[in-house]
């Protein structure tokens, strides 16, 4: 399972940052944000018109929107109805969709293994209801997939896994047969920790730069 990331696990990271203006003429803006002496968890904001930048410690994402970008990063304070009792608010559906470039080595999206084995539970789960099959049945389905594929870390692995998936139980056999049914069709990407990190790391960025 993968770290999740928070308001609260992101500030902790940062907790020590010190804002380093850069530039500010002209419409350009470039920010750096990093603890005294160290580079660990350092980014830099540079925007300039309809476009913003994050790159460093977590990877590169290019943003383009409007002419003012600041500005569209800071809406998310008061036009997005979310916790109001958050410092920092994110809209990761949307600003996904705003991204024009992203780092190679840390994509926006990644293959999740908890989307993979929830849904491979579900479609057992409706399986046993549909066929009245009971939980002994279940578990031995559960004990084959965990010992061959249901711990998969990568999306190719896990394809594969359910593509060869058979088993000298008739019944188990049976279950294969229906998981493959469609199952190309199936999607198990999510927002990585890294986009997920940065997307926050802008947000604070921000409102460290208008309280500077």
């Amino acid at each position: 399972m993968k770290k999740e990331i928070t308001e609260q696990t992101f500030l902790n990271d940062v907790k020590d940052h010190k804002l380093e203006i850069i530039n500010d003429t002209n419409d350009i803006i470039s920010l750096k944000f990093k603890r005294s002496n160290e580079c660990y968890y350092h980014f830099e904001i540079t925007t300039w018109e309809n476009h913003l930048c994050i790159s460093g410690d977590m990877g590169t994402y290019v943003f383009k929107r409007v002419k003012n970008m600041f500005n569209f990063f800071r809406m998310d304070d008061y036009d997005f109805n979310y916790d109001k009792e958050k410092t920092l608010q994110i809209n990761p559906y949307y600003w996904h969709q705003k991204l024009v470039s992203q780092d190679v080595h840390s994509p926006a999206m990644e293959f999740s293994t908890d989307l993979f084995q929830n849904r491979i539970k579900e479609i057992l789960n409706d399986y046993c209801k549909e066929n009245d099959m009971d939980d002994e049945f279940k578990q031995s389905c559960l004990q084959e997939m965990e010992e061959d594929f249901l711990y998969s870390d990568n999306e190719h692995e896990a394809r594969e896994g359910v593509e060869r998936f058979n088993s000298y139980d008739e019944n188990i056999d049976e279950f294969a047969k229906f998981l493959k049914q469609d199952f190309w069709e199936e999607e198990f990407e999510d927002y990585s920790i890294h986009f997920i990190w940065c997307l926050y790391a802008i947000v604070w960025g921000i409102k460290q730069y208008d309280n500077f």
